[in-house]
This record gives structure tokens, C-alpha cells and sequence, in this order.
């Protein structure tokens, strides 16, 4: 993970991406004032007649257990995903904090 503070801004990320079959999730995280936002987007991906690799927002009537398969790994990996940013964000705070502290003790001595 990043060591970033949330005050900084980020770089677009990436999604993370999980599928079943031809069904995918794509995982959005947006830093906001209260800490990190999920968001998620589900698209079957197929073939057209021309071989091109083509994504639908659309699903056949096969698609909807993968899709109920696939929302619970989306759902853990969500939680995953915000424990590992909170404990980001946790460790970026003891950071700051021991800087300040070195900082305070350096004044004091100037004294």
C-alpha cells in the first residue's frame, strides 16, 4: 500500500478486478474527507461477430448466480481492502506523530 497521507492527493488508481466466468467486478477506491470510499461496477465481457473483445452492462439469465457468487468475493475483498487502508492510515498517523515528537524534543534542547 501507499505510504501517503490522505491529505495528498492520489494518482488514479486502477480498479481491482474479480471475475467468474465471463461476469467481472471491478473495485474503485475514491479517497474522500472521511476516510476511503468503495464503489463497484459489474459487466459481462464478450465476443462480437467480429472477434472483438466487447463488455456489457447487460446479463443473461446464467449470469445471475455468478453475479451472486462474485458479490460476496467483491463484499470481502471491499473489507479487505478498507481494514488494509485504515491501518495505512493508522501507521502514517504514528509516523507523524513520532515526528513531532523528535521535533518538540530538538526545541526543547534549543532552549
Amino acid at each position: 500500500m501507499s505510504e501517503e497521507t490522505p491529505n495528498k492527493e492520489r494518482a488514479p488508481q486502477r480498479p481491482v478486478e474479480m471475475r467468474d466466468g465471463p461476469v467481472k467486478a471491478s473495485i474503485f477506491r475514491n479517497d474522500g474527507e472521511h476516510g476511503p470510499m468503495f464503489n463497484t461496477t459489474f459487466s459481462r465481457t464478450y465476443t462480437d461477430r467480429d472477434g472483438n473483445k466487447k463488455e456489457s452492462r447487460s446479463f443473461q439469465s446464467g449470469d445471475i448466480l455468478r453475479i451472486q457468487n462474485l458479490s460476496g468475493k467483491v463484499h470481502d475483498r471491499i473489507n479487505e481492502m478498507r481494514r488494509e487502508a485504515y491501518e495505512d492510515l493508522a501507521r502514517d498517523e504514528t509516523r507523524q506523530d513520532r515526528h513531532k515528537g523528535r521535533t518538540r524534543r530538538r526545541d526543547d534542547r534549543s532552549r
